[in-house]
């Protein structure tokens, strides 16, 4: 993904400020560290390659794969972290004005337009592969993978647009630093990667959890779309009891009356957000019943 111009040779430039030689290097190798392993796990996850054989063992690698990048992620991020405080210490000891105490200057890339991952879900490529569509959702993969994705997308295009040392206040670079690692160390790292809550895994016990359900439950795709099934009547369900009758995807009007009689606009918030479930219900129904017919050919 790097290149000649990359970000990898924006790093000594960016940050070699004068005096701060020593905590410029470290600076500038921690994040070297963070910047390649964003680029592998991006890769590894937006790759068409990475789940193309849709077999187990395909399946297997790509998980052992994901489970070894989060760890580098991690350790990486804990140096980051270390090499981040060493370096705005400096910064503040020979620039006072780096960190403005009454204002919170923009840092210095531009505006991020956020990040893709695969046209297809993470949940249906491993269903692929034989995996439970409704396994990896309670192992909570996809939406770990989401988050982590867009955090280090977003260090990427930090690092593509970090200007020459000078070019910008140096409250600038210092907030943004300062953004980059308390979002992996404080947020990515300990939320999305390590938590080992059941009800909101991080992507390591995620992945632990989806072997152990994998093991003791039925993975199937006939009990998934049940499964399925059952979701999207549940959610219909819940859709009419809030005096929505007609079907959410016909006309956004049928939503807007909810509070045409002085409901509160988070009853309208809650039906908006259960119309958006159903259409996704309705697509997965959709696309694993896709999957299920050539198995059902064959069995004929």
């Amino acid at each position: 993904m790097t290149g000649p111009g990359g970000w990898e040779q924006r790093l000594y430039i960016g940050l070699r400020l004068p005096g701060m030689e020593e905590a410029h290097l470290a600076l500038a190798r921690a994040l070297g560290e963070v910047g390649v392993e964003a680029e592998f796990f991006l890769l590894l996850m937006g790759a068409e390659a990475s789940l193309a054989g849709a077999t187990r063992s395909v399946a297997n690698d790509f998980l052992r794969q994901l489970d070894d990048s989060c760890r580098r992620i991690c350790a990486a991020s804990a140096s980051l972290e270390v090499a981040t405080q060493g370096y705005l210490s400096a910064l503040d000891s020979r620039y006072p004005q780096s960190h403005l105490s009454d204002a919170v200057p923009e840092p210095w890339w531009p505006a991020f337009n956020g990040f893709s991952l695969h046209a297809e879900s993470l949940e249906l490529r491993l269903r692929r592969c034989g995996y439970s569509y409704r396994q990896v959702i309670a192992s909570r993969l996809g939406s770990a993978v989401e988050a982590i994705a867009e955090q280090l997308a977003l260090t990427l295009h930090a690092l593509h647009t970090l200007p020459p040392a000078g070019v910008v206040p140096t409250a600038a670079l210092y907030h943004g630093l300062y953004e980059l690692s308390s979002a992996l160390q404080g947020y990515v790292v300990p939320r999305q990667i390590t938590e080992s809550a059941s009800d909101s895994p991080g992507l390591l016990m995620g992945i632990q959890l989806l072997r152990l359900l994998d093991v003791q439950e039925d993975h199937s795709i006939e009990s998934d779309i049940l499964w399925v099934q059952a979701q999207l009547a549940q959610a219909r369900e819940t859709l009419a009891r809030m005096g929505v009758k007609r079907s959410p995807l016909a006309s956004l009007a049928a939503l807007a009356r909810l509070g045409a009689k002085g409901r509160a606009m988070k009853e309208q918030d809650a039906a908006a957000w259960m119309a958006r479930s159903i259409r996704d219900w309705e697509d997965a129904l959709r696309q694993l019943t896709s999957l299920a017919r050539p198995r059902q050919a064959v069995r004929r």
